[in-house]
C-alpha cells in the first residue's frame, strides 16, 4: 500500500475522471458506531462539488435507505452488494431499488423463503461458536445473516475466531466475509462489486474504472479494492493486515483511521479538483 499523497493528476491520468466516491460504512466513515463529524462535513462539501457520495455496506438494505434519505449520498448498495438503492433526480424524495435475484437483479424484493436457509445455517453456526452473537440489525436483512463478533458482542472475539467461522460457513457452500463488527453469510454469488457495478455501470452509464474511488476498511472491502483503478484504505486497514486475514489490500492508505482517513481522501480529491483546469 502506498501513502494517499502519491495519489496525483501526475500519476493518475484518469485522476479528474474519477468523480463517484464510495464508501464502507462501518469503521471508514464512522469510530465507535457513531458517524464522524468530519466525515459529515466533507460529504457535503463533496456534494456540493458535483461529486457523487455512494454508501457500499454489508449494513441491511433498511440502513441503507434510511441513510440515504438523511445523509448526502447520490446512492446506496447494502448488504454486500444484494441491494442497489439510487435517488431519482426527477422525483425528488423519490429512491429507487433494484434486488439480487438468480444472478441479476430485479425490481421486486425477495420473498421470505430466501431468509429459510440462512436460519438452519445459524442454528448449526452457533452451537459451534457459541460465543458469537446475531447481530441486533439481523431482523432488518432480506439476504445474508450476520454473525456479531465485535459490536454488541462483549467481550469482543479475535479476528482469527471470526475468520473460522467465515471459513466453517464456506466449507458449507455459503459466501462469507468478515467485516470489522459482523461476519456476513449469505447464499449467492453476489459481492459488492455486482452491486456498485449495476449502480455505477447500468444506471449511471460510467465507468467502474474510469469514474469509481473506493473507501473501506476491512477483508470484506477486498472485492471492490482488487476490482477499481484506485481503492484506499483508511489507517484502520491496517490492524486487519497485521492479522493475517487474507484479503485484496487497497492501493492506497490515508494516514487518519476511521471517518477522518475518509475525511482525508474527500479533503485530496477536492484539493486537486481545485487545481484542475
Amino acid at each position: 500500500m502506498r501513502p494517499l499523497s502519491e495519489w496525483t493528476p501526475a500519476s493518475d491520468p484518469k485522476f479528474a475522471s474519477r468523480n463517484i466516491l464510495a464508501f464502507d460504512l462501518d469503521d471508514t466513515l464512522t469510530e465507535d458506531s457513531e458517524l464522524m463529524a468530519s466525515a459529515l462535513a466533507a460529504l457535503k462539501k463533496s456534494h456540493a462539488a458535483g461529486l457523487r457520495n455512494v454508501l457500499v455496506t454489508g449494513r441491511p438494505a433498511s440502513w441503507a435507505d434510511a441513510l440515504l434519505r438523511l445523509l448526502p449520498f447520490e446512492a446506496a448498495v447494502a448488504e454486500n452488494g444484494s441491494v442497489v438503492f439510487w435517488k431519482d433526480p426527477a422525483r425528488i424524495g423519490n429512491v429507487e431499488r433494484l434486488y439480487w435475484e438468480s444472478g441479476h437483479y430485479v425490481s421486486h424484493p425477495p420473498t421470505r423463503e430466501t431468509q429459510a436457509h440462512l436460519l438452519k445455517l445459524s442454528e448449526d453456526v452457533l452451537a459451534r461458536f457459541p460465543k458469537f452473537l446475531i447481530a441486533t440489525d439481523q431482523v432488518f436483512r432480506l439476504y445474508d445473516i450476520a454473525f456479531d463478533f465485535a459490536e454488541a458482542c462483549r467481550p469482543a472475539l479475535a479476528l482469527s475466531e471470526a475468520q473460522a467461522l467465515a471459513d466453517y460457513c464456506e466449507s458449507l457452500g455459503f459466501s462469507a466475509k468478515v467485516s470489522n463488527i459482523h461476519v456476513n453469510v449469505w447464499k449467492g454469488n453476489f459481492t459488492k462489486i455486482e452491486g456498485l457495478r449495476c449502480l455505477v455501470e447500468g444506471i449511471w452509464r460510467s465507468e467502474l474504472n474510469s469514474n469509481v474511488i473506493y473507501t473501506g476498511d476491512s477483508p470484506n472491502d477486498g472485492p471492490l479494492f482488487g476490482v477499481v483503478d484506485i481503492s484506499v484504505g483508511v489507517a484502520n486497514v491496517h490492524d486487519f493486515i497485521k492479522a493475517g486475514m487474507s484479503f485484496t489490500p487497497p492501493q492506497f492508505v490515508t494516514r487518519a483511521a476511521f471517518g477522518d482517513g475518509a475525511t482525508e481522501l474527500i479533503e485530496h480529491r477536492l484539493r486537486f479538483m481545485r487545481a484542475l483546469p
